[in-house]
């Protein structure tokens, strides 16, 4: 028979996640080298006010008022004459990372992230993106 031997629980054998450790280091290191919580506030609620501006002035609605939106996340109407899948794949296929909602948001509105290695100039690139895809 098999026998495997039995454990003290406080001395159960696991393997730390030591290759997730490290890269939760590196990316405090990194963090704190480009400025730390208040630089990367600034950076996502600029990129926020962006792409609301630029999706408003096309005629987008937002599932959260601006004045209480994050400033991570822009939820925003699909636009008309698309489909949620109709509207994430050409962005998809450009390049850009959009998210469907889930459950009765699914259908009608989508999601855009300021999170990550996000330039300005990416999100003025998507936008004109949008107004393509919009015909303007």
């Amino acid at each position: 028979s098999l026998h495997l031997p039995l454990y003290a629980p406080e001395r159960a054998p696991n393997t730390p996640p030591t290759s997730a450790m490290r890269a939760f280091r590196q990316a405090l290191v990194e963090f704190e080298s480009g400025g730390g919580l208040p630089t990367r506030h600034e950076k996502y609620s600029r990129q926020a006010k962006m792409i609301r501006s630029g999706l408003s002035d096309l005629g987008f609605s937002f599932f959260t008022p601006t004045a209480d939106a994050s400033s991570t996340v822009t939820v925003a109407t699909v636009p008309k004459g698309f489909t949620a899948e109709s509207w994430l794949s050409p962005n998809y296929e450009a390049g850009y990372a959009l998210f469907e909602c889930k459950g009765d948001l699914r259908d009608g509105w989508f999601q855009v992230s300021t999170m990550g290695e996000v330039t300005d100039e990416m999100v003025e690139a998507w936008l004109v993106l949008v107004k393509r895809l919009l015909g303007r």
